[in-house]
């Protein structure tokens, strides 16, 4: 009864859903009024450096995430769900200082690895690139790579987006299979996560929309604009916002 007058006070004011962490009552059903979730990703293997981010490459995570996936099923036909939600504020500017530091216990780590070698093909011409003088690529997965080149900061940046690039299509290939009905809503990016060309571009060609936690003292309309034009076009939620006088607060 609690939840159904909620319902009943919020929709009078002009709020038409249920937002983020906020569970689906069964009021809500009984109400007709949307929710939205997060995607099912099960437990696959998290990299500590960087917040709320799994290992794309690894084998078992990537079939945790499939097999979690399969519950998602049983809503794929509730016409209240809006979309799921991937994630909230991940650190993904975090990634290309984290993929070089990795061991060789991590799959990410061993795939930028390969991804070397495919390029430079002899580790001659990587040791030149790279300023460093490494024995052979094997030696490069188990130990922290020094970023210090041109050439370097290219490679890592390239394989930022091979590892975005598999982070989101595991997620949008195996909830498609599950829920072909519904919208992938984003990960709920922080703005200075946000302003990133290579990650919404990325993020574009797997969402149906991007979700922003835009807090700012106002609209910065010439940064709306450039996260719409990387992402392709992708409507954005502004999924948790605060305006506030600068004087009383950030």
């Amino acid at each position: 009864a609690l939840n159904g007058r909620f319902i009943d006070r919020v929709r009078s004011v002009g709020f038409n859903s249920i937002g983020a962490f906020s569970g689906w009552p069964r009021e809500a059903r009984a109400k007709k009024f949307p929710y939205v979730g997060f995607v099912s990703l099960g437990n696959p293997k998290a990299i500590p450096s960087v917040r709320g981010m799994f290992d794309p490459f690894d084998e078992k995570s990537v079939a945790e995430v499939a097999n979690a996936m399969k519950g998602m099923a049983k809503n794929a036909d509730d016409p209240l769900v809006i979309g799921y939600f991937l994630a909230n504020e991940q650190g993904l500017e975090d990634i290309p200082r984290a993929i070089p530091a990795l061991g060789a216990d991590w799959a990410a780590k061993r795939a930028f690895v390969r991804a070397l070698e495919k390029k430079y093909g002899t580790i001659a011409k990587f040791n030149a690139a790279w300023s460093v003088s490494e024995p052979d690529f094997r030696a490069l997965e188990a130990k922290g790579l020094a970023v210090t080149t041109k050439a370097a900061f290219g490679d890592v940046r390239d394989f930022t987006e091979t590892f975005l690039e598999a982070y989101y299509a595991l997620i949008e290939r195996e909830f498609r299979k599950a829920d072909p009905n519904h919208m992938l809503i984003g990960n709920r990016w922080q703005p200075g996560t946000a302003n990133d060309e290579t990650l919404c571009r990325v993020a574009g060609r797997h969402l149906d929309v991007v979700s922003i936690n835009y807090y700012a003292p106002g609209v910065d309309r010439a940064f709306v604009t450039r996260l719409y034009d990387w992402t392709g076009g992708k409507p954005q939620f502004w999924s948790e916002f605060y305006y506030t006088s600068t004087k009383e607060s950030n």
